[in-house]
């Protein structure tokens, strides 16, 4: 009996940890979702690599944890909002002409996404500190985007 209700447990716990895992992708959509990206493209990517850096580095733990319970379809879906603001702005800054337009808009936004996960297992490895992430990802976006 013991063991029957132990296993309950482990699995109601395992519920409620994908839900809180689902619920910290949905609070970082939530804190993206005001982020003003009106303006100038460059300065506007550099507010969202700022925010989004301060997201993934302090929920890297949770986002590894989601990788492994959630499915990829469900974790695509958590990120919709998130993905549709990155690439609303690379367009914007193709179409204005501050972004390269000799590669796709979704080639630009998976650089973005990979450099920002990067960064994290660079700070995992102890070859980039935390501190200089955001700056760091910036530079190398900026550079990465420019029109040539």
């Amino acid at each position: 009996m013991a063991a029957r209700v132990g296993r309950a447990q482990q699995r109601d716990h395992g519920r409620r940890d994908g839900r809180n895992r689902e619920g910290a992708l949905e609070h970082g959509d939530a804190v993206l979702e005001p982020l003003e990206l009106d303006g100038d493209p460059a300065e506007a990517l550099e507010r969202l690599i700022a925010t989004s850096w301060q997201l993934i580095h302090q929920s890297r733990s949770l986002l590894v944890a989601a990788q492994a319970e959630l499915s990829s379809a469900r974790i695509r879906d958590l990120h919709a909002g998130p993905a549709a603001r990155a690439e609303r702005l690379p367009a914007r800054g193709q179409s204005e002409g501050v972004f390269r337009s000799d590669l796709p808009t979704s080639w630009l936004v998976a650089t973005l996404h990979n450099v920002l996960h990067g960064a994290g297992d660079e700070i995992n490895a102890g070859r980039l500190k935390p501190e200089d992430a955001a700056r760091t990802v910036s530079l190398t976006i900026l550079a990465a985007f420019a029109a040539r």
